[in-house]
């Protein structure tokens, strides 16, 4: 597990779907091999410890999974694996976006309401670990949402 990876001076820092355009200081995470860290589907899981990470951004990927149970694993491992009060930086395309519609393997649609599904505050029980807290969403023109989670735990 995180034994093996190199620590830097700030933590651990994930990249997940990093592509080949992998966030410096940050460990690569991707499905495919684009030279970085990790090869690995994040549908099987983070293979770091629980509360072992400082710090994960999610570009333009959370698009690209599937079923909705993938994106609720993914948002728990995400959480799992976060230090308390640590947080998750994540882009993905609004659903009005040019971006959304054109790619074919892009499979979910988000609006700036879809990530009030992970807070306490929302009663319904989907499966997602709701120990989240939203710093912030920014929508960008339509085309992305930035959006800022804080592992509230």
């Amino acid at each position: 597990m995180v034994g093996k990876m190199k620590r830097s001076h700030s933590g651990i820092k994930l990249d997940l779907g990093c592509g080949f355009a992998k966030h410096e200081g940050f460990i690569g995470i991707d499905i495919a091999d684009y030279g970085q860290k990790i090869v690995r589907d994040l549908r099987r899981g983070l293979p770091f410890c629980d509360n072992s990470v400082d710090e994960i951004r999610a570009t333009e990927v959370l698009e690209h999974l599937v079923n909705d149970e993938d994106f609720i694993f993914v948002m728990n491992e995400c959480l799992r694996v976060l230090k308390p009060g640590r947080e998750m930086f994540i882009t993905v395309p609004h659903w009005r976006g040019v971006s959304r519609h054109k790619d074919p393997t892009h499979h979910r649609d988000f609006d700036e309401r879809t990530f009030c599904y992970l807070i306490p505050e929302n009663k319904w029980e989907y499966g997602f670990d709701k120990r989240w807290k939203i710093k912030d969403i920014k929508n960008v023109n339509n085309e992305h949402l930035k959006v800022w989670l804080i592992a509230n735990k």
